[in-house]
């Protein structure tokens, strides 16, 4: 689906952004960072497209009955 491809994108920007003892980290500083890397996300990827693609494809996997559909 295509929100994986939203998350594994924030996913990967906290993996690049992790302190060096993430155990230290406080909420805050947490969701500090967390905020930051859905404000990158956001700039440097198409969510607009992501977005917009998705009833198209919601009608193509209900015309299949299910199962895996290409991008």
């Amino acid at each position: 689906m295509l929100h994986e491809t939203a998350v594994a994108w924030l996913t990967n920007r906290l993996k690049v952004t992790t302190p060096a003892k993430p155990w230290d980290e406080t909420v805050e500083e947490f969701g500090t960072r967390l905020k930051a890397a859905t404000e990158f996300v956001n700039a440097h990827y198409n969510l607009e497209n992501l977005q917009n693609e998705l009833p198209e494809r919601l009608v193509k996997l209900a015309d299949r009955e299910g199962g895996r559909i290409g991008k």
